[in-house]
């Protein structure tokens, strides 16, 4: 019987996680997750990281290298999203990293983070072929249909709950964006939901007072929920969004973006109802290491 400890430290513009995988004969039987909110993509000046988050980020990068070390990791990897992919001054990002852990980061491009977060969620979950994956972040929104192992077709657009907040866009000009970028294929009304938006609303909806991702991991929603939690917080200011549930208060300042492209894709792609996934990239990862 063989025992291993993965870790992956998944770098994304509003939160950075990482989860420790334990396995026995390469089938995963422990999943340790933690996350923390850094904002490395909502600097004041558009794909330039500032040095505060930069600083916040590597902190926080270096707490979560001592965990997976202390877990007794045997391989770990550090991916970067948009934040990171798009970001003029990326090379003082990685020199900062650089700092505080000798593993190399991989900065993902917008199809290997699109396939990365589809490995996640057919690992975690079971649907149908065809039916679309979403995951919607903080700069980017990837969406894949896998028809097959041999057939899977990624899209990668530049937006998402921070980069919509950043550049003041108003819902028409998000839902252009999306319509720019993607295209609906087959009928399903069923969406495979990965990212923070869609795990804190599903928590949110569900009464939960602190994160559990075994509490909503398959949990189905409805595009009507949806809408009524964004009706609800619209009136609401910031502080009291964040406030209205200790999972919006790192999130206040952006689930009303969030929740307006979940809104705008489910219009789209003609889905009504998402399948909640907890994992994504990290899951994804992780599987690649097994």
């Amino acid at each position: 019987m063989m025992n291993n400890t993965l870790a992956a430290i998944d770098i994304g513009s509003n939160t950075v996680q990482l989860l420790i995988a334990k396995t026995v004969n390469s089938q995963i039987i422990s999943r340790d997750n933690y996350i923390k909110t850094t904002r490395l993509g909502a600097g004041p000046k558009a794909n330039l990281l500032s040095p505060e988050a930069i600083s916040r980020t590597a902190t926080v990068i270096n707490e979560f290298a001592a965990l997976a070390q202390q877990a007794g990791a045997t391989h770990m990897r550090i991916v970067a999203t948009s934040a990171v992919r798009d970001a003029s001054n990326k090379d003082d990002f990685l020199a900062a990293i650089a700092q505080v852990t000798s593993q190399p980061v991989e900065i993902l491009s917008g199809q290997e983070e699109a396939l990365m977060s589809y490995r996640g969620a057919v690992s975690l979950l079971s649907f149908a072929p065809g039916t679309p994956v979403l995951d919607v972040g903080g700069s980017s929104t990837e969406l894949i249909y896998g028809f097959s192992d041999n057939d899977i077709n990624c899209t990668s657009v530049n937006i998402g709950s921070v980069r919509m907040k950043q550049n003041n866009w108003s819902e028409a000009e998000m839902r252009q964006i999306l319509a720019n970028g993607f295209i609906r294929q087959g009928n399903s009304q069923l969406a495979v939901g990965i990212g923070g938006t869609i795990t804190a609303t599903t928590g949110v909806l569900a009464g939960l007072k602190s994160y559990d991702r075994t509490a909503i991991e398959g949990a189905i929603i409805t595009k009507e929920q949806i809408l009524g939690l964004l009706n609800k917080l619209l009136p609401l200011s910031i502080i009291q969004r964040c406030n209205y549930s200790p999972l919006l208060s790192k999130r206040g300042e952006i689930i009303e973006q969030g929740l307006q492209i979940w809104l705008g894709l489910a219009d789209l792609l003609g889905f009504d109802k998402i399948l909640v996934c907890g994992g994504g990239i990290l899951d994804g990862a992780v599987a690649d290491m097994l």
